[in-house]
């Protein structure tokens, strides 16, 4: 059972990881332009800081669905902007 668990957990870290690599650069290249670079730094560090609780958290309601990376990547758009 444990084992189960921390395979699970690890699946999530990389999933975690995956998305966050996929959906940055679309965040910067929609966002960062705009806005000055301390206040970018300091939003890309609070994304990095929270994004996996996030990511869980909706993941938990979205799962494996088609959709779960727009679904993802709008949140994040409202949120930055």
């Amino acid at each position: 059972m444990v084992h189960g668990k921390l395979t699970e957990r690890l699946s999530m870290e990389k999933k975690v990881a995956a998305t966050l690599r996929r959906l940055l650069p679309r965040l910067e290249e929609r966002f960062k332009p705009h806005v000055e670079p301390d206040e970018w730094q300091g939003f890309e560090e609070r994304l990095r800081r929270n994004f996996p609780q996030l990511f869980e958290g909706l993941h938990f309601l979205y799962g494996d669905a088609y959709d779960f990376f727009f679904h993802v990547e709008s949140i994040l758009a409202s949120a930055t902007h």
